[in-house]
């Protein structure tokens, strides 16, 4: 059975961002310390949120794009144009054949496709004007006003609006196929964390072994800079702002080893499982 580390060693969960700074200055403390092995998983994990970070700005520009294709603006305008010519042409049908019977069939054309004016329908946001304009030409293709189109002789101009609007359909809801979805990235964040949380059990297991002053010493301080960063995503929760996280943490130096608060941990440590 299969128990994440992440119910042995509690550590806030760092945005990716931060994590990749706390990383790199694992890593580079842990490389100059001569710790075997631990300056490498820093690395390991540093990769791995780094490709953790690359999805983030993929997600993020997925979601702050355009929803749709680069052509839906013209086709917007040109819809417009469309649906004007034909409720002009309706009204100028109306207008030369007042008082006749002939003129009553464009305007009871007119009334039921266009009962608010052209602009109740070329003023509504992309996606809605699409529905509209489907159930316009739905109207305008059965009966009865089928009959009136045909009557009209206006079934040329039903069909190029027809497939004006099967194009403007069609590049509405464009998406990015390759960016990834939200649960990749909450999963993606998941295992970084989880790693995050590996590592430091490493250092606790290294820093449990003692094998000599001067690597305690080191491996002392290595928990200093994770338990740092944790001040600063504490402080940053507590604030529900985004921290200046590098100013605080670039002028402070490490502290030593005795001084330096425990990591916060369940009572049953990683250290003392080791």
């Amino acid at each position: 059975m299969s128990i994440p580390i992440t119910r042995y060693v509690r550590s806030y969960r760092q945005p990716t961002r931060l994590r990749i700074s706390c990383l790199e200055r694992l890593r580079d403390h842990l490389a100059r310390s001569g710790v075997q092995g631990l300056s490498e998983e820093a690395e390991a994990a540093l990769a791995a949120d780094r490709h953790v970070e690359r999805l983030e700005v993929r997600w993020r520009a997925n979601r702050q794009s355009r929803t749709h294709a680069p052509e839906a603006q013209a086709l917007d305008a040109e819809l417009d144009h469309a649906l004007k010519d034909f409720s002009d042409v309706l009204a100028s049908l109306a207008k030369a054949f007042a008082g006749k019977a002939r003129g009553e069939v464009p305007e009871r054309l007119r009334r039921a496709l266009f009962p608010l004016g052209v602009r109740a329908i070329t003023g509504l946001r992309f996606l809605e004007q699409e529905v509209a304009v489907a159930n316009l030409l739905r109207d305008a293709t059965s009966e009865p006003l089928a009959s009136d189109v045909r009557a009209l002789e206006l079934e040329g101009l039903v069909e190029q609006l027809t497939q004006l609007h099967r194009r403007y359909k069609q590049a509405l809801l464009v998406e990015d196929g390759e960016a990834p979805t939200y649960e990749e990235l909450r999963e993606a964040r998941r295992a970084g964390h989880a790693r995050f949380c590996w590592l430091i059990a490493e250092i606790l297991v290294h820093a449990r072994r003692r094998r000599a002053v001067s690597e305690a010493a080191a491996l002392g301080e290595a928990l200093t800079v994770i338990e740092r960063y944790d001040r600063v995503v504490k402080r940053m929760r507590r604030q529900r702002r985004s921290p200046r996280d590098e100013d605080e943490l670039d002028d402070a130096p490490l502290a030593p080893p005795e001084a330096a608060e425990p990591l916060a941990a369940p009572d049953a440590a990683s250290s003392e499982a080791a």
